[in-house]
């Protein structure tokens, strides 16, 4: 499906990883607003390739931060030694994150520039190693964040537009990556949390250039949030409340601090193992949503998952949440697979999953 957004066509960032991977020799650059993924793209490049990722943080760099010249006094020329910081040394290919290259210091992005060639794609006189992996990020092209191209470098690269995922998107992300329940309960009810300045310049919860210095909800300060919750126990309800309106903004945390009260109407997890068929169902979606991304944390076994599942049958769509997310989690998965009754379920549902 074409995205388009004020007739910019946007890509997610699997279709992002995609056109990096298959197309080694190109250079693309990925635009967004800040905080929906682009730089950590890099650690899911590492795990279906194989390479190690470098990420180049090129405005905290300087000229000796890339290579220094050396003298050949056999040759009587002076050569340049690329940095470690590159991983280019051991001869291995590798993915080389340039980011936010376009606000870095012109010599900065001179001494780069030959990552971006086709033809023999070097640093600083070192050849990267075949196969290797280069691509850029930055803000919004042109716009408010100080991002500009040089007319040689545009014909170099090329850019995507890279949209925010959507709130079913990141919540899968989230579980995927021990994700705590809270946020995916929030993310599951909230799509406005993903919505673009662009398509909603009134959304007091997302990223606005008119309000460059405000804490904003984004998939990396919401998985700050989410990181947040795991520690909650541990310090005192004001300090949890600060920290969570720092990552957020205070829009965003009322928002979040609002699943507390489905605490009330959360059932006993024993009530629901004993007697899956009586016990009570929440009645506010929020609390369902709630229990269903805990349940997935808290089975231990498949007597629990039974009792789980004969639960959330009697809601409309829960049952099939609670499933998806299982087959997708690093840990349950295992237990719940060995379930038949799971196991017959995905595999009538694939095409969910």
């Amino acid at each position: 499906m074409t995205i388009t957004v004020n007739e910019k066509v946007y890509v997610s960032l699997k279709e992002a990883e995609d056109l990096i991977v298959h197309n080694p020799k190109e250079r693309f650059a990925l635009f967004s607003g800040p905080g929906i993924g682009k730089t950590s793209l890099a650690r899911s490049l590492e795990k279906r390739t194989d390479y190690k990722a470098y990420v180049i943080p090129c405005t905290d760099i300087e000229l000796g931060d890339v290579a220094m010249p050396v003298i050949d006094h056999e040759g009587k020329v002076t050569r340049f030694y690329p940095s470690d910081r590159f991983g280019v040394e051991h001869g291995e290919p590798v993915i080389i994150v340039l980011d936010e290259f376009f606000k870095a210091s012109q010599p900065v992005q001179n001494m780069l520039h030959p990552l971006l060639e086709q033809f023999r794609p070097r640093l600083a006189g070192t050849e990267l190693p075949e196969g290797s992996l280069v691509f850029l990020t930055g803000n919004e092209l042109g716009g408010v964040l100080g991002d500009n191209m040089k007319g040689h470098t545009r014909n170099r690269i090329m850019p995507l537009n890279v949209r925010s995922p959507s709130n079913k998107e990141w919540r899968i992300w989230l579980a995927e990556n021990g994700g705590h329940p809270v946020m995916q309960a929030v993310a599951e009810q909230n799509p406005q949390l993903f919505a673009t300045h662009e398509d909603d310049p009134e959304n007091q919860h997302i990223w606005n250039p008119k309000r460059p210095s405000d804490s904003y909800f984004s998939p990396r300060s919401g998985k700050t949030v989410s990181n947040l919750y795991w520690t909650r126990d541990l310090v005192t309800a004001n300090a949890f409340r600060a920290a969570v309106e720092g990552a957020v903004g205070k829009a965003t945390s009322d928002l979040i601090l609002q699943f507390d009260r489905f605490q009330a109407q959360m059932p006993a997890w024993d009530d629901i193992i004993e007697n899956p068929m009586t016990t009570p169902i929440p009645t506010d979606p929020g609390a369902l949503a709630m229990f269903t991304f805990m349940a997935v944390e808290r089975f231990k076994d498949g007597k629990e998952l039974e009792s789980v599942l004969d639960y959330l049958e009697r809601t409309n769509e829960w049952d099939a949440i609670f499933c998806v997310t299982t087959a997708r989690h690093k840990t349950k998965n295992v237990i719940a697979f060995k379930n038949q009754r799971f196991a017959l379920w995905v595999a009538d549902n694939e095409d969910l999953l």
